[in-house]
């Protein structure tokens, strides 16, 4: 977690930092988490290209975000970092625009605008999770993905509730 302090730790013959039981269920979670933490050790060059193996990790956080933001909203959050984090990495910009060949890097954009609008609702900002899940909407749409696209506004229904709004 701190790569300068463990540096000097492990130069001095003590390399571990802290010890952390994790839990099975949480194992691939971590795993990937720990993944993350790697790549943002190191500045890319430039954003590596999205491929099916980056798509598959982005279905699986936004799974991971989903089975958590009632019951567990900071592992909700996280699992919305990670999949943000991701979407930097893939190439596309934080508004999802990518170049137009690169359909795997919007869709993972889409993914990431749907799990950030789910951890504004975790954190009761409302008003950005509907702009968030209108977001993953339009790029769902974009993508010729109406189905998932219809998803992302099931969550938006509770977020235009809390909001009083029941005319949108």
């Amino acid at each position: 977690k701190q790569p300068r302090q463990y540096l000097e730790q492990a130069a001095a013959g003590v390399p571990v930092q802290e010890t952390v039981e994790v839990a099975r269920g949480d194992m691939g979670f971590e795993f990937m988490l720990n993944a993350l933490r790697l790549i943002d050790g190191v500045p890319p060059a430039r954003a590596a290209p999205a491929d099916a193996r980056t798509l598959a990790l982005a279905w699986a956080l936004k799974e991971q975000c989903y089975a958590a933001w009632s019951s567990q909203p900071k592992r909700a959050a996280k699992a919305a970092r990670a999949l943000r984090t991701l979407c930097d990495r893939s190439g596309a910009d934080p508004a999802g625009n990518v170049p137009p060949a690169s359909a795997i890097a919007r869709e993972i954009a889409a993914l990431a605008d749907w799990t950030d609008g789910i951890a504004h609702i975790t954190r009761g900002n409302m008003a950005e999770a509907v702009q968030s899940f209108d977001a993953a909407a339009g790029a769902f749409h974009a993508l010729g993905r109406a189905n998932e696209a219809a998803q992302t506004q099931v969550p938006k229904i509770m977020a235009l509730s809390m909001l009083g709004r029941y005319d949108a």
